[in-house]
């Protein structure tokens, strides 16, 4: 038998469906049909890309601009292994969801703008807080499992890592780190004072990423880079509504987006929150996070960004 030299992904039996599914994304694409395009994607929001509610109402060319089109029409599907597939260097990606494709990611369309006048880093007195200044679950879980364990929460994984500010004041009775349970010595905090921080700690405010925008973007090695920004502002009534148990004043509250690459292949990952800060009856000033944005699955994924972008909206 001879070989075939032009021999491609679709070419296979077992990936008919997923060619096909592929060509169906071109014909939407063809056509500007930015209906039928969201009509192929996952339910709710894309693991990576624009807003249902941003592209509502829009123009196909409004998302997407001519280049894009060419590109997504030119390029056959392209099969990645377990990622699934996709089109155009990643400009689509879709894979099998439940026995059916689904677009998950699309990738070089127009960006969201936030408010031009939100800062681009949290000021406190004239210095930028470093990412650091804000606590985020670890991919273990470990840091938020020490104060489940410590302060006997019974709601692990579920309310107390996604509103964590109701159990300040309450269930955690102090804003103190607490000795990890699995090694003497070694402190973990949530919530983190003022009077703690390195402020002198190198950033700049435009990172080497198209895809995240402005923010504060600090790269110590080729293995430790951080990056967040601010994505709203939300009034001090609010936030003290977030914290109703805590024994002190909000200062200031943002919602940020922030996210933390350690080498590999995993890339960033990326959460989105409500921090504020805050000034207890002692006079001691922390950054206590509020609220997270964590979806049912694919917790790092932008999906988390749409959350809180849609948080933003309701309470307007």
């Amino acid at each position: 038998m001879e070989k075939n030299e032009h021999k491609t992904p679709c070419s296979e039996d077992e990936n008919i469906k997923a060619c096909l599914f592929g060509q169906r994304i071109k014909d939407t694409v063809r056509n500007k049909d930015l209906d039928g395009l969201f009509s192929l994607a996952i339910d709710g929001e894309l693991m990576w890309g624009p807003r249902r509610s941003f592209v509502k109402d829009k123009e196909f060319e409004q998302i997407f601009d001519q280049d894009w089109i060419d590109k997504v029409l030119s390029h056959p599907p392209n099969s990645v292994g377990w990622r699934g597939w996709m089109i155009a260097h990643g400009h689509v990606w879709y894979k099998n969801v439940n026995g059916e494709f689904k677009i998950v990611s699309i990738n070089g369309d127009v960006k969201e703008e936030t408010p031009n006048d939100l800062p681009i880093g949290w000021r406190y007195k004239g210095k930028i807080l470093p990412y650091d200044s804000f606590t985020k679950e670890w991919i273990s879980s470990d840091n938020f499992e020490a104060f489940e364990e410590h302060f006997k929460i019974k709601t692990k994984n579920v309310d107390f890592r996604r509103n964590p500010g109701k159990y300040f004041g309450k269930e955690i009775g102090h804003l103190n780190p607490i000795e990890a349970p699995w090694r003497d010595g070694f402190y973990v905090e949530i919530a983190v004072a003022i009077d703690s921080i390195n402020f002198d700690q190198p950033f700049e405010t435009e990172s080497p990423y198209e895809a995240f925008g402005r923010g504060i973007f600090t790269k110590r090695s080729d293995y430790d880079e951080t990056f967040y920004t601010i994505l709203g502002e939300i009034k001090k009534e609010h936030c003290s509504e977030l914290a109703p148990n805590l024994k002190g004043k909000c200062k200031e509250s943002y919602v940020l987006w922030l996210g933390d690459y350690g080498g590999g292949s995993i890339g960033y990952l990326f959460i989105a929150g409500i921090f504020g800060l805050f000034e207890l009856e002692n006079g001691k000033e922390y950054i206590v996070p509020l609220k997270y944005f964590w979806p049912e699955v694919r917790k790092y994924s932008l999906v988390n960004k749409t959350m809180a972008l849609d948080y933003l909206e309701s309470i307007k």
